[in-house]
C-alpha cells in the first residue's frame, strides 16, 4: 500500500512538472 501511495505521489509530482513546463 505504501509503495502504491509513493507511486501516486511520484506521478502527481511528474504531472505537476509537466504542467509547469507546458505552461
Amino acid at each position: 500500500m505504501v509503495g502504491r501511495l509513493q507511486r501516486s505521489d511520484s506521478d502527481l509530482q511528474l504531472g505537476a512538472l509537466l504542467l509547469s513546463i507546458h505552461q
